[in-house]
């Protein structure tokens, strides 16, 4: 039986779509690959290896040293494997093992648990009004949960045009260092 037009729905059912419009359903698997870490690789190398972030498809990792990272480079694909199947998608190609000693003066910080972040501030991109996903948002009754939902899409629209403006800054670099090298 189909749904009247105006009957409400499920946040699911409203945000389902939301999700891959902006590539927060990408994110949120990377983070249930992250937050698996411990289950994955064991208690262990969990005490000396963190994980940090997950950009284009690379699992950036801080260990304790170089020793372990030498170890740990030899159950990169176990690894991989491992926490893309709790992913529930290939979200890690490549694991980048980084001596933990080389990651001070990043401006990172340690939580609770021991594990790193690198903070970096994300300039929030409007959502454009009259967008498909913002007829989404405005199907939530909830005021405050449409709020804060709109909030964390325009931080990850905004962090989304950060990393293609990064992207794009890197290939002018590029262009003008082999313009350069060709005079």
């Amino acid at each position: 039986m189909a749904k009247k037009k105006d009957s409400p729905k499920t946040i699911s059912e409203a945000l389902s779509g939301c999700f891959l419009e902006i590539g927060l359903k990408e994110k949120l698997q990377q983070n249930k690959a992250i937050n698996a870490w411990t289950e994955v690789v064991g208690a262990e190398i969990a005490e000396v290896a963190k994980p940090l972030t997950i950009r284009n498809k690379v699992l950036f990792v801080a260990v304790e040293s170089p020793s372990w990272i030498n170890e740990l480079h030899y159950y990169s694909e176990q690894i991989i494997r491992r926490l893309n199947r709790v992913a529930g998608r290939n979200v890690i190609e490549k694991i980048r093992w980084q001596n933990s000693g080389e990651l001070s003066g990043l401006g990172g910080s340690e939580d609770e648990d021991g594990a790193s972040e690198v903070a970096v501030e994300v300039e929030p991109s409007p959502l454009p009004e009259g967008s498909p996903l913002s007829a989404k948002l405005e199907e939530i009754k909830d005021e405050g949960l449409r709020n804060n939902l709109r909030r964390l899409i325009e931080i990850s629209l905004g962090a989304k045009k950060r990393e293609e403006d990064n992207k794009a800054e890197g290939e002018f670099h590029k262009e003008g260092k082999e313009e350069g090298e060709s005079k």
